[in-house]
């Protein structure tokens, strides 16, 4: 064994910079589509929020309509024997409302809860929201 530098094992480096590059472009992808992800999940969220809110304004709409129908049915039953045959018939009545309870009714947020109890819906202006809210105040 000489101690010739030529006979000498070269000692061979490795770099780490290439596999950092690697892991740390793979973990920019990850997130990036955790990213897009959570957006596209948000904006169906606030789609299907806003079907919702679209929806109870409907039903609140739809509720008024039938109770008067109920209460012209009734009004008209007391001297027509044709609506009083229909009232007996399907036994239309109208009841007074539970002692402490109210109707639900679209508040200005656009949100549904009796008087006196706070929505579990957070109180988020949307489209459809400004749009409706107007209308269900009954104009004021």
């Amino acid at each position: 064994m000489s101690n010739n530098p030529s006979q000498q094992q070269q000692t061979v480096t490795f770099s780490s910079f290439v596999p950092l590059v690697i892991l740390t472009i793979g973990f920019g992808v990850i997130l990036l589509w955790t990213l897009v992800a959570g957006v596209q999940e948000l904006d169906a969220l606030r789609r299907q929020r806003d079907q919702l809110l679209n929806a109870q304004f409907q039903a609140v709409g739809v509720e008024e309509k039938m109770k008067a129908l109920m209460e012209g049915l009734l009004t008209l039953a007391e001297t027509d024997p044709d609506a009083k045959a229909i009232a007996d018939k399907y036994q239309v009545k109208l009841n007074p409302p539970a002692s402490g309870t109210q109707p639900l009714t679209p508040d200005k947020t656009g949100t549904s809860a009796p008087a006196g109890k706070k929505s579990p819906l957070p109180a988020v202006t949307s489209v459809v929201t400004e749009a409706k809210a107007p209308a269900a105040d009954g104009g004021r």
